[in-house]
């Protein structure tokens, strides 16, 4: 549009020089007034012979920028020819890619002058540039998993994204609803390969405890997961309690600290370890050791709460049945034993009728033959958290 308004203005000031000249003559005494038809004539010829003079030039300057615009969408084009086999292939991707984006600028640059052809050329491109984007992804989800592959996939599918925004605001028709759908769908099968992962890690009796906390713990904040019994969620959390029970059996045989100390220590990490039994249990052997209240420990009639295995029981129905310390303890306990994990409390978990139980310190997956239903945990919780907060006559009253 700028070189079009330079034609006009080119032949504006033509004409106007030529009325100047006219009337400069006629002031000078150099050459006598026409009569007005006369004039009107010589007037009408003056600027018929500048629009003549001016329409070479006007007509030139509008078949070079033809000429730019055609030469920018050719080479544009041919960038994209040249280019749209290469971003499928793994090592001729990213050279590719980058002409590709070479090929929208030019696209835009020609859009000045020839928006209809320049359009249906970034179109093109950006579809090409898309796909070769989808191509990665799919080249990186066939890597071994890893956070660091997860966050690629992500930045590329997202590098689409915001060149389609930028697109789109710029008054072009690109198309890229479905890049947000490949985003959802690939960190819902991602996290479900690390869940995996971590399930044979934790198999591993050899790992390393530090370590694998911390990658799950990466993860969750990767994916953003605020819900309690998402999977990784959980898994997160059972990498933080077993690395806490390292460190205090770390401390026990070291002869670091005492049972105050270790108690302390797991009821910090409780609510981020999402309240572990064995964590629990193992915070009331140490209780004992400095803070012994036979009340909490005393037995109690069981079942404590008959259909918490059917039903979920938040805080404020717990507060409503007003159990003592102990039976709190054994409605906890009584979850696990219904699905024959052995307790630590060796009485108990006789009382409760388990007697050659499932591993405790092994992962309990959620909803699983193997681990709690989704109700029972959040039920759990509600108990272990009224346990922290409320019990004055247990062992969670010593520091707490």
């Amino acid at each position: 549009m700028r070189k079009t308004n330079k034609v006009m203005n080119l032949v504006s000031a033509l004409l106007i020089m030529g009325m100047v000249s006219g009337l400069a003559l006629t002031g000078c005494g150099q050459q006598e007034a026409p009569a007005p038809a006369a004039k009107e004539q010589t007037e009408s010829g003056e600027v018929k012979k500048e629009e003549a003079q001016a329409s070479p030039e006007a007509k030139a300057e509008v078949q070079t920028e033809s000429k730019d615009v055609s030469a920018l969408l050719e080479e544009a084009d041919q960038l994209v020819a040249d280019n749209a086999s290469k971003v499928k292939k793994d090592d001729a991707r990213e050279e590719a890619m980058q002409n590709i984006s070479r090929a929208i600028e030019l696209y835009k640059e020609a859009a000045s002058g020839d928006a209809g052809a320049a359009g249906s050329g970034i179109v093109n491109a950006f579809n090409v540039y898309k796909d070769g984007a989808l191509d990665r992804v799919l080249m990186l989800l066939n890597l071994e998993t890893g956070l660091d592959i997860y966050e690629e996939t992500q930045l590329q599918l997202d590098a689409v994204a915001e060149l389609g925004e930028e697109l789109q605001g710029e008054g072009y028709r690109v198309d890229f609803s479905d890049i947000q759908e490949k985003k959802e769908s690939v960190a819902a099968d991602y996290e479900d390969r690390i869940v995996k992962q971590l399930d044979t890690i934790f198999a591993d009796s050899h790992q390393d405890l530090v370590k694998n906390e911390e990658y799950a713990r990466k993860a969750v904040q990767l994916f953003d997961i605020k819900d309690e019994t998402d999977p990784l969620k959980m898994r997160c959390a059972y990498a933080k309690a077993l690395l806490v029970h390292q460190e205090v059996q770390d401390d026990i045989k070291a002869g670091k600290g005492e049972a105050r100390d270790w108690f302390n220590k797991i009821v910090k990490a409780l609510p981020e370890a999402d309240y572990a039994e064995f964590l629990m249990e193992e915070a009331e052997q140490f209780a004992w050791q400095f803070d012994a209240h036979e009340a909490y420990f005393e037995k109690v009639s069981l079942p404590v709460i008959e259909d918490s295995g059917e039903r979920e029981y938040k805080r404020k129905e717990l507060d409503e049945l007003k159990l003592s310390p102990a039976e709190l303890r054994y409605a906890r306990m009584e979850i696990y034993a219904r699905h024959n994990v052995q307790l630590l409390d060796k009485d108990a978990a006789k009382a409760l009728g388990v007697t050659k139980g499932k591993d405790i310190y092994s992962f309990k997956p959620f909803d699983d033959e193997n681990g709690l239903l989704g109700l029972e945990r959040r039920t759990v919780r509600a108990i272990a958290k009224l346990e922290i907060d409320n019990i004055k006559n247990g062992y969670f009253a010593a520091d707490v």
